[in-house]
């Protein structure tokens, strides 16, 4: 059975706020944060954070342009694949 155009757009909108939700999630590690400390930058709850960083619901432009803030990065660099370089004290290591 094909799939129907609303079914394929649901799933690459899952998609893209997943890729998303894993760049945030990324870009907090590098930084040796935590998803509570992202959290209190943001004004959010840990909750909101951790559903983000699932893909869990589609998250609106102004929430992204306040998370590149904080994580000061330009905004398109939350829309890139994940670099699997995890970044803490020290040298960046490979997860």
């Amino acid at each position: 059975m094909a799939r129907s155009g609303k079914a394929t757009k649901k799933t690459a909108q899952k998609l893209l706020c997943e890729r998303v939700g894993q760049r945030i999630a990324e870009l907090r590690s590098q930084r040796d944060w935590s998803q509570e400390e992202l959290a209190e930058q943001l004004g959010r709850t840990l909750r909101h954070i951790a559903a983000l960083e699932l893909g869990e619901y589609n998250v609106t432009l102004g929430t992204l342009l306040r998370v590149a803030e904080v994580l000061q990065v330009d905004v398109g660099e939350l829309f890139g694949p994940p670099t699997g370089v995890k970044r803490g004290r020290g040298r960046p290591r490979k997860v």
